[in-house]
């Protein structure tokens, strides 16, 4: 299954491929940013897939939130998410600052959120499902994402 509404042709494919024959670099000027929008995303954001096979490595995003931007309180129900800021600063629950190089972590079923930035930021999103179908039918991403608000 794939997630997020982006189209991934495009997209930084180097992680889908031949990873067990080398590593695999995807230099920071290849990198595909597109618009993206979801339910529960307010203001604007950029964002780029980079890996969607998990049979290879976790689900694992980019995503550019502008100024303002806020994502609603939501929770994951079979799903861990690691969230990396790259840069600039992301404001969880209301209050707590997490800076460039911060990390945030919960497991399925917890409710987190909301995270907005003042100055923009941009965020890692590592996702992986706490249970592997055999039929390869994985829901990640923000397909796994049940809004509160």
């Amino acid at each position: 299954m794939l997630v997020f509404d982006i189209e991934l042709s495009n997209q930084n494919t180097a992680m889908r491929t031949n990873l067990n024959e080398q590593d695999q670099v995807i230099p920071v000027e290849t990198i595909q940013w597109v618009p993206y929008a979801l339910a529960g995303f307010e203001g604007e954001y950029m964002a780029t897939i980079i890996n969607t096979n998990l049979h290879k490595a976790p689900f694992i995003a980019l995503l550019q939130m502008k100024p303002d931007a806020r994502i609603v309180k939501h929770y994951h129900p079979k799903l861990i998410e690691s969230v990396y800021v790259v840069d600039g600063e992301m404001i969880n629950e209301g209050s707590q600052v997490l800076k460039a190089g911060s990390f945030l972590v919960h497991g399925p079923g917890v409710l987190h959120g909301s995270h907005e930035t003042k100055t923009g930021c941009t965020l890692m999103f590592i996702q992986y499902p706490t249970e592997l179908p055999e039929n390869g039918n994985y829901l990640v991403g923000p397909d796994d994402s049940v809004f509160a608000e």
